[in-house]
C-alpha cells in the first residue's frame, strides 16, 4: 500500500511540476463579500444548505451568525466558554448547528436565529472534529483521546464510539449513505462501519497530521488534506489513493466538494510569499488537475483555515473562506459548478 501511494505521489509531483513550469491556470469565481469578522484568526466556517445563513467561529471562542444581503447582518451568539472553536457543522436540513470547541463540549444552536439550545458533553477528550450523518440523526465527534463519539441527535445521547488506537482524531467525515465513517489522525486515514464501529480498512497515506476529510457526494472518494501539504483522493472500498498535484506549496487545512461532486475546494497556508495566490484552489477530481484559483479577498500573508460550500435556491454556488487574517470571504463560483 505504501509503495502504491508513493508511485502515485511521483505521478502527482510530475504533473505538479508541469503546472509550475508554466501551464496557466486561470483565476475564477467572483468575490461578492469580504467580512471583517474578527481581530484573531477565523478557525471555522459553515453555511446552511440554502446558502442564506453563515456561521463563523474564532480562535478565541467567539461565534457569530451572518445573514441578509451579502451577509451584512451580524449577530453575536451566546457561547459556553472562550475555548477555541475547532469546527462547525450544520445539519442537512439546515435547522441545527453543532459547534466543536477545544474542550469536552459541543454547543448546539437552532437555526436560522442562532439560539443556543444546549450542549453535548463529551466524557473524554477535547473535541477536535465533528460531522453530521446524511440524515442529520447522528453526529460524530473526533477527540484528542483517540476516540470518536457517536451521538443520537434526536435523544441527544451517546450511542457508540470508535476507538482509534494511534493518535488524536483530527478529522472525521460520514459517507453520503450514512453507513461509513472516515477518520484522520497523525498520517493515517481509516474507514469504519458506523453501525458497529468496526474498522474496515486503513492506510498510512500522509506523513503528518490529517487536518481535514470530506466524502464526495457520490461516496466514491474520500478526500484528505494534511500538514504534509498533500491532498489524496481515496476509494474507501479499496483504499487505492491518488495524489493531487498540489506542488506541496502549503499546509492543507480544509476541504469541501462543490455540489457537482467533481470539483474539490482546498483552503491552504502557503509556506512561501510567492505562493500566496495558491491558498484557495479548486481541483477537478476527474482528471486530477487544478481547475482554478480564487484570488484576492484575504490579506496577502493570510492562510485559509476553513472553507464551506452551498448552492442557493437560484442555482448559484457560494464558497466561503475563513482566514488567519480574521476575514471571511464569500465567492460566487457558479461558473465552476
Amino acid at each position: 500500500m505504501i509503495g502504491q501511494a508513493l508511485s502515485k505521489e511521483i505521478a502527482g509531483v510530475l504533473l505538479g511540476g508541469l503546472l509550475a513550469a508554466g501551464v496557466a491556470v486561470a483565476a475564477a469565481g467572483q468575490l461578492t463579500a469580504v467580512l471583517e469578522a474578527y481581530d484573531v484568526p477565523v478557525t471555522a466556517v459553515a453555511i446552511t444548505p440554502d446558502g442564506e445563513t453563515l456561521l463563523i467561529g474564532s480562535e478565541d471562542g467567539d461565534l457569530t451568525l451572518w445573514r441578509g444581503a451579502s451577509f451584512r447582518e451580524r449577530t453575536a451568539l451566546a457561547s459556553s466558554s472562550s475555548a477555541r472553536i475547532n469546527e462547525i457543522a450544520v445539519s442537512p436540513n439546515g435547522e441545527l448547528a453543532a459547534v466543536a470547541r477545544d474542550e469536552r463540549r459541543v454547543d448546539l444552536y437552532a437555526l436560522p436565529v442562532g439560539t443556543r439550545i444546549g450542549s453535548l458533553e463529551a466524557p473524554i477528550g477535547a473535541v477536535k472534529s465533528i460531522a453530521f450523518g446524511s440524515e442529520g440523526k447522528r453526529l460524530v465527534c473526533g477527540t484528542d483521546h483517540k476516540r470518536v463519539l457517536i451521538w443520537d441527535m434526536e435523544a441527544r445521547v451517546p450511542i457508540g464510539e470508535v476507538r482509534e488506537t494511534m493518535n488524536w482524531v483530527t478529522a472525521v467525515a460520514v459517507s453520503p449513505s450514512g453507513e461509513a465513517l472516515a477518520t484522520g489522525t497523525m498520517g493515517w486515514i481509516a474507514v469504519w462501519r458506523l453501525g458497529d464501529g468496526q474498522r474496515i480498512a486503513e492506510s498510512e497515506l500522509h506523513t503528518s497530521t490529517v487536518n481535514t476529510m470530506v466524502y464526495s457526494p457520490d461516496g466514491r472518494f474520500v478526500a484528505s488534506g494534511s500538514a504534509d501539504k498533500r491532498i489524496y483522493l481515496t476509494e474507501p472500498a479499496t483504499m487505492r489513493s491518488i495524489l493531487l498535484p498540489t506542488d506541496r506549496t502549503g499546509y492543507v487545512w480544509s476541504l469541501a466538494f462543490l455540489p457537482d461532486g467533481v470539483h474539490l475546494l482546498s483552503g491552504e497556508q502557503p509556506t512561501s510569499p510567492e505562493w500566496q495566490d495558491r491558498r484557495l484552489r479548486v481541483w477537478n477530481t476527474r482528471d486530477r488537475s487544478l481547475a482554478a484559483t480564487l484570488v484576492g479577498g484575504h490579506r496577502r500573508a493570510a492562510a485559509v483555515l476553513a472553507v464551506a460550500v452551498a448552492r442557493k435556491a437560484d442555482g448559484s454556488v457560494l464558497v466561503v473562506s475563513g482566514g488567519s487574517d480574521g476575514r471571511v470571504c464569500v465567492w460566487d463560483v457558479t461558473d465552476l459548478d
